[in-house]
């Protein structure tokens, strides 16, 4: 891997990027807003709506402190607003300028490696970690020849984010997801009413390191795929992915972002793509699912050849998906209720400082 414009200065990256991109606007990689900034927009949008109940009380009520302690609210009132505008502009501004060097940093070390950085609204892979159906957020997304790999997270339905690599593969295979103990296992968000009988025992050191899972009567395909190099590869390189082999895709995930801006994930894709993905690669060049064969023994080699698909019973795990369960309810609740928890205060606000100009106009 190439890896020397992750420390490149800001100067270096800004003169080469256009190079890069043809000078044509690129999108830029989201930064988050600091707790603390988002808490105190949150207090003063209930400080707007508070401060505007009290006003219109005390118009109405025209007591001697009326005029005093409405000034006074008014006055915080406009000083908070102050500093949440100062801080929002000065956030914006440091944001775009370190934006724009973290993204030039990772095209130009992506394209370094032959690697584009695109941008995609739904992945185009098959797994456990995937919904087409839903908007997906890729932070960042990058592009190679037969192969894909970044951050995705969804803005609803499916909560948290997951750093993955995807290869994809010569031939369609059985669904099999090898477990990661390293990574904390995939738990019941993902496997409920997983049979014990797709669970399969390899090698003990193997055992220790990935559960993996099979369509019941795909074992001995299984073991034909996930040889004893591949199971080498796999603890040494990628022991802290789960990995997914679907239809033709080949899938490495793990919970939570990773920071392309630092040398060891590069290093950590580049052992993933150079040491596991090949030894795969070769033996799923290799297989057919030997159950849909068709024709008389003169013909089986010719059939043999033109099998392109698994069987129906070897395609997917047999679990149950959760995005209809408790949990997941109120994943999809809680986006709405976010935005309510927002809205109520700031409506709130309006509609009483609304009140208390009205008391005014009265008079």
């Amino acid at each position: 891997m190439k890896l020397e414009w992750l420390s490149a200065s800001e100067a270096e990256l800004v003169a080469a990027a256009p190079g890069i991109t043809g000078g044509t606007r690129m999108r830029g990689v989201r930064i988050r807003q600091p707790f603390g900034m988002r808490a105190n927009q949150f207090a003063g949008m209930c400080y707007f709506a508070v401060s505007g109940i009290l006003a219109s009380y005390l118009a109405s009520a025209s007591t001697p402190l009326s005029v005093p302690l409405i000034l006074l609210g008014a006055t915080i009132l406009l000083g908070w607003f102050y500093v949440l505008v100062r801080d929002y502009l000065r956030f914006n501004r440091k944001a775009r300028a370190e934006g724009r060097t973290r993204n030039f940093r990772l095209l130009l070390t992506g394209s370094s490696n032959g690697f584009r950085m695109r941008f995609a609204r739904i992945p185009w892979f098959a797994s456990l970690i995937t919904r087409k159906s839903h908007f997906t957020y890729f932070n960042p997304r990058f592009e190679g020849e037969g192969i894909e790999f970044g951050n995705m997270a969804y803005r609803r339905d499916r909560p948290g984010s997951w750093h993955y690599i995807v290869a994809y593969l010569p031939e369609p295979v059985p669904h099999l997801l090898f477990e990661s103990m390293a990574a904390g296992g995939l738990g019941r968000r993902f496997l409920a009413g997983a049979d014990s009988d797709q669970i399969l025992s390899l090698e003990g050191d193997f055992d220790r390191s990935f559960r993996l899972h099979a369509p019941s009567e795909y074992g001995r395909d299984a073991l034909y795929l996930i040889t004893t190099d591949v199971m080498a590869a796999l603890i040494d390189h990628a022991q802290q992915f789960n990995v997914e082999l679907v239809d033709d895709y080949l899938v490495f995930f793990r919970a939570g972002d990773a920071d392309f801006t630092e040398a060891k994930t590069w290093t950590t894709v580049d052992a993933i793509l150079k040491n596991v993905v090949p030894r795969l690669k070769a033996n799923v060049r290799r297989y057919r699912d030997e159950r849909i064969l068709v024709g008389d023994a003169a013909s089986w080699e010719t059939s043999y050849a033109q099998v392109d698909e698994v069987g129906a019973t070897g395609r997917r795990l047999r679990t149950r998906d959760l995005r209809g369960s408790t949990n997941a309810v109120l994943d999809r609740f809680w986006g709405p209720l976010r935005r309510s928890l927002i809205a109520y205060p700031v409506l709130t606000g309006f509609v009483s400082w609304g009140f208390f100009l009205s008391h005014l106009l009265d008079r």
